[in-house]
């Protein structure tokens, strides 16, 4: 009886854990994958010497090339949908050939699974940064505030 009782105990705290460390992992990956594929697009309109479309949707990531009126599938990889990762926003990035963007200046990505969110910021120069959720801080014994008298 003791045996299950520590059994149930030690998977008790151990499971959710597990949990949120594989939440966390997925949304890293979709994160790196949306990063991977804003680069590949902007050195593709590069080489190309084309205009670059990136699409992105939950369940699409996408890449065409637009040389006049023609359209080229370049390639297209599995959304962020496919790990189990919710996208709150989608849209489509297009790069000229010397690598600048056109539309908005800054175009945000939210990522999230479970508890864990990300966000990913685009730029026009095709910069692209990661805004982590914060973490919450738990008060040490030197920020506790002592008892009211």
């Amino acid at each position: 009886m003791v045996g299950v009782v520590l059994a149930g105990a030690l998977a008790g705290a151990t499971v959710p854990r597990a949990v949120a460390l594989r939440d966390r992992l997925a949304v890293e990956q979709a994160a790196a994958q949306l990063v991977e594929s804003v680069r590949r697009a902007r050195h593709a309109a590069f080489l190309a010497h084309a205009a670059a479309a990136l699409r992105i949707t939950p369940d699409t990531i996408a890449l065409d090339l637009v040389e006049g009126p023609d359209t080229t599938a370049a390639w297209r990889d599995p959304g962020p949908v496919a790990a189990g990762v919710r996208l709150a926003a989608s849209g489509t990035i297009v790069f000229t050939p010397n690598g600048l963007g056109l539309g908005p200046s800054n175009r945000r990505y939210d990522l999230s699974r479970g508890t864990v969110r990300r966000t990913l910021v685009v730029s026009r120069l095709g910069r692209v940064g990661v805004e982590r959720q914060p973490r919450r801080a738990r008060p040490s014994a030197r920020t506790r505030r002592p008892p009211a008298p």
